[in-house]
């Protein structure tokens, strides 16, 4: 007996069983179930035509474009090493010869001036003839010799191979930092300079001790050349000029790798520098100050001065510029806003400065080291953030590809050869001290102010910070209601009690006027003069309350300074000179204190030290500022291969 159809409903006979969903099925269900597969391939075969549309837009041309180039460059480049090759031997052939020319001609001159002597000399002899003719005789022999000679030239044959060049297929869009081996090489550097490095196809440069070193692949030094020209700021390759350019603060050199020797570049004005790189024309060096500044040089046929970029072209007055790498006609740039506390990498085109793109950055709490950047492979960049310990890969649109966390905290990367990135770190256990103004003018940061960069915003802008932690602080410890309640708590009414409170308690006098003419740093007496500067002064030891004065003081005065006075008991003064008087053209630079209802003078140096924190002694007790152990300085360059 037949047996009908599966299908709910359906009365007709079972025909055949359905390879989709395993029923045994009619003759009109089954077509039903056909008929729906069918439906489904058809968005299958509009996904296969767009592939093929997407295949046939295919072309050898488009794909190997960019490698033909690279093989285009490197033939070209080839060329201009055999040019350079052939004309140095030409003049090593050329400089030959001549030196033999001038030699005979010397020859010739020597003995034309005995003959000339022997003319003009009363006794003459055989003897003398004699030589001359032998001489005569020597030299054209020489001559003759010279015009027979030819120069044979014995030249290795040029022998392409396989290994010369080597085609390997790649995906720019799979690679990422995190795929980079471990470290296979390392070498020591100077951390003087900031493990500043340069690379070129064959050699890096780097600065050891006292020399600017050459390293080839296998991390062998093989050149080097004395330097002593102080911190290295940068280091970057010129292809055009076929040198290494370093740059200190302002200074600019050129390091011939061949002949290992150096020149300067000598500019128009001095300026200090930070960070540059090239260009195929141009040279382009920035400012280490806020509100940088970018010098443009030509390469060609002269360095000369070709354009002075100021901001806001380069950046804000707030910003400065950390480093810049050039490639096709681009400059990527490492910017931060040190009013704002921000970091950001921006592409400018080369020409005009104009922005291509901008990608705001992670910024580090204290930013103590420049941040570096250097090109990497298919037009991508690395940023190198030392104070974040990692490695930030950037593509060529602007955007964040990774970050890649590296330890020992790295300095500078540079791409050396094909598949290999090379990086300095450091091991240095980081301290903060506090600087004593003999060392203000050492470098602490890449962007450390100076007191003639500082405006009227900054200042407001440093208040403003202090005052908002100084609240959060504050509410932390539950103190904000009691503050209100007394009126200190907002920030006009801290400023107003602040500006009143001095006024209250002593009296100042404006002596900037006699003082014009002094050097700023005869202000930053060292605590080291304190027996010099007693030398000037009238100490008297015994139990004299009496002040000196001023001829131009009255009594009236006098009492109106007492009235005035800053009293203490305060009776334990450890290392702090008190002095009962001093004499009259100084005493500008004292201050009036009462110590036990005695009339003290107290140098206005010693009061603004004892009122700079919670201390008990003064600078000249070093031994307890800072102790410090287990400090380590070693600076390393690591030779880290990549795919």
């Amino acid at each position: 007996m037949a047996s009908t159809c599966t299908i709910t409903k359906c009365d007709c006979n079972s025909y055949a069983k359905c390879d989709c969903c395993q029923q045994i099925i009619c003759l009109f269900h089954l077509k039903e179930h056909r008929d729906l597969l069918i439906s489904q391939l058809n968005p299958l075969i509009n996904q296969i035509t767009i592939l093929e549309n997407r295949v046939k837009a295919f072309t050898a041309e488009k794909m190997i474009g960019n490698a033909c180039e690279t093989l285009q460059q490197w033939r070209i480049d080839c060329y201009k090493k055999i040019d350079k090759f052939i004309e140095e031997k030409s003049q090593q052939l050329t400089a030959y010869v001549n030196n033999k020319i001038d030699k005979q001609r010397d020859d010739i001159d020597q003995i034309r001036s005995k003959v000339t002597k022997l003319i003009n000399k009363e006794k003459l002899n055989g003897q003398h003839l004699d030589s001359i003719k032998s001489k005569i005789i020597d030299l054209e022999k020489e001559i003759t010799k010279t015009e027979q000679t030819t120069f044979h030239i014995q030249m290795q044959s040029f022998v392409t191979s396989d290994d010369l060049i080597r085609i390997k297929e790649s995906n720019p869009y799979q690679f990422d930092l995190s795929s980079l081996s471990p470290a296979s090489k390392t070498i020591k550097t100077s951390k003087k300079n900031w493990a500043a490095l340069a690379t070129n196809e064959k050699y890096l440069l780097i600065h050891q001790e006292s020399n600017l070193c050459l390293v080839d692949q296998k991390f062998t030094i093989i050149k080097q050349i004395p330097w002593a020209f102080g911190e290295i700021w940068d280091m970057f390759w010129s292809s055009v000029l076929d040198r290494f350019i370093v740059i200190n603060q302002n200074s600019i050199f050129l390091i011939d790798d061949d002949m290992m020797s150096m020149k300067t570049i000598q500019t128009l004005n001095k300026h200090a520098w930070c960070c540059g790189t090239c260009s195929d024309k141009s040279l382009f060096l920035a400012t280490y100050r806020r509100g940088a500044s970018i010098i443009e040089l030509s390469l060609l046929p002269t360095i000369e001065f070709v354009k002075h970029w100021k901001p806001p072209e380069t950046c804000s007055a707030d910003e400065g510029i950390h480093d810049m790498a050039y490639n096709d006609e681009n400059i990527f740039m490492v910017i931060e806003n040190q009013v704002k506390r921000t970091v950001r990498v921006e592409l400018r085109s080369s020409p005009t400065l104009n922005r291509l793109w901008s990608l705001r950055m992670d910024s580090a709490d204290n930013l103590n080291v420049q941040i570096r950047c250097c090109l990497f492979n298919y037009n991508e960049w690395i940023v190198v953030y030392h104070d974040l310990n990692c490695l930030l890969h950037i593509t060529k649109d602007g955007k964040l590809k990774g970050s890649f966390s590296y330890t020992p905290p790295p300095h500078f990367a540079s791409r050396f050869g094909f598949n290999h990135l090379v990086v300095t770190t450091s091991t240095i256990n980081n301290f903060v001290f506090p600087v004593h103004h003999k060392h203000r003018k050492d470098r602490q940061s890449s962007f450390t102010q100076s007191q003639s960069d500082i405006d009227q915003i900054d200042i407001e802008q440093i208040i403003t910070d202090a005052y908002h932690k100084t609240v959060d602080m504050l509410d932390r410890l539950e103190m904000l209601n009691l503050l209100k309640e007394k009126r200190a708590l907002g920030l006009n009414l801290v400023s107003e009690n602040v500006l009143k409170q001095p006024n209250s308690n002593s009296k100042m006098y404006d002596y900037s006027s006699q003082l014009s003419n002094i050097d700023d740093e005869e202000f930053e007496l060292a605590d080291d003069d304190d027996d010099e500067r007693a030398d000037d002064l009238n100490m008297d030891n015994g139990n004299n309350d009496s002040t000196s004065s001023n001829d131009d003081h009255t009594d009236d005065d006098e009492q109106d300074d007492t009235r005035n006075l800053i009293n203490t008991t305060k009776d334990d003064y450890v290392g702090i000179k008190i002095f009962n008087t001093v004499q009259t053209h100084i005493e500008h630079s004292y201050l009036k204190v009462k110590i036990n209802d005695d009339m003290k003078y107290m140098h206005k140096q010693t009061a603004c030290w004892l009122l700079t924190g919670k201390k008990s002694k003064i600078s000249n007790d070093r031994m307890l500022l800072v102790q410090q152990t287990n400090k380590k300085s070693d600076f390393f360059l690591l030779y880290v291969p990549f795919s």
